[in-house]
């Protein structure tokens, strides 16, 4: 196996190889040294336009080491959102085994939330035409409609094909964002069948956007038997399941009672979590039980950091006004 150390070596020895200089840049690209990976990058370029001069395995399948080391500067470069360098990498190996991964990688980092409508929509164009029988490639274009809320047509449209091509496999999101899209749409009555669909091969990762569909689909019953009292037994061990499952309900409004469970259990596995302190004692001060609601503010206070204790400071101070407030009125 190269290691980093052997690989330095080999460099020291034989500064212009090829694929000593692509697999020392990956190595310096796992360590997050971006520039000193480009450099190693760009030397492999120089040395070998052509990819002549070996290749690596990407996916199964063989690629020089040049094309892989192109992909990669498109890839440092979309991280400060310019798309130009995997464009051109596109253009210049369109039958490459990486040009579905760079498509991919343009669709996460720019064109699902930093571009315009229209750019957006021109690129997505262009990669569901690449990648037409592929739910991912259809799957990309629905997140950036749902984020948009239209076309909702063509949305659903998508989804519905994304939902067909891979009925064999299925994916609870392709499932829970065509849900969504029928939500947009108005037609609740669609939505709850596709999250009915959803729920039953989902993993608990995405119960609470199944729960979510149900909601807002005025289907609080089914909400609660998919992401209610009974995941919160089935996940008694696991801390950070119980804080999300809180988060989820608490930002609700919703099943208070099966929150304060979960977050009993949930600072038992994590006394020093004070954001779980936090919002048990919200939720005790909803409910007007004063004594817990000063116990829990204190514990989430006592276990702040030092420049987040003015929050839980104040959450404090307000259980201490309201008790006053009350006695006074009594």
């Amino acid at each position: 196996m190269d290691t980093f150390k052997s690989l330095s070596e080999r460099y020291a020895r034989d500064p212009d190889n090829v694929e000593v200089l692509f697999k020392l840049g990956q190595k310096q690209d796992q360590r997050y040294r971006r520039k000193t990976a480009a450099e190693l990058y760009g030397r492999v370029l120089a040395l070998d336009p052509g990819g002549t001069k070996g290749a690596t395995v990407f996916r199964n399948e063989k690629v020089s080491y040049t094309q892989h080391a192109r992909f990669n500067l498109g890839y440092h470069a979309l991280e400060k959102t310019d798309a130009s360098k995997l464009k051109e990498f596109i253009k210049a190996y369109p039958d490459s085994a990486i040009v579905k991964e760079a498509y991919e990688n343009l669709s996460t980092f720019l064109y699902l939330n930093n571009a315009s409508g229209a750019e957006a929509e021109a690129f997505f164009q262009e990669y569901t035409g690449r990648f037409p029988s592929d739910p991912a490639a259809l799957n990309s274009w629905v997140r950036r409609i749902l984020r948009d809320k239209a076309p909702i047509a063509k949305g659903i449209e998508l989804a519905e094909k994304a939902a067909a091509l891979s009925r064999a496999k299925p994916d609870p999101e392709i499932l829970i964002n065509l849900a969504g899209l029928y939500l947009l749409k108005g037609d609740k009555a669609k939505a709850i069948v596709v999250a009915e669909d959803a729920a039953k091969i989902a993993e608990d990762r995405w119960l609470s956007k199944i729960a979510g569909v149900f909601l807002e689909a005025g289907r609080e019953d089914r909400a609660l038997a998919v992401y209610g009292p009974d995941y919160v037994r089935k996940n008694y061990k696991k801390g950070s399941g119980l804080t999300l499952y809180m988060n989820f309900w608490m930002n609700r409004d919703k099943n208070l009672e099966s929150v304060l469970d979960a977050g009993r259990r949930a600072v038992e596995l994590m006394p020093g979590n004070c954001v779980v302190w936090n919002w048990m004692s919200r939720i005790y001060l909803k409910q007007k039980n004063y004594p817990e609601a000063l116990k829990a503010a204190e514990k989430a206070l006592a276990a702040a950091p030092q420049d987040g204790k003015a929050i839980y400071q104040g959450t404090l101070d307000e259980i201490k006004a309201k008790m006053g407030k009350d006695k006074k009125s009594q």
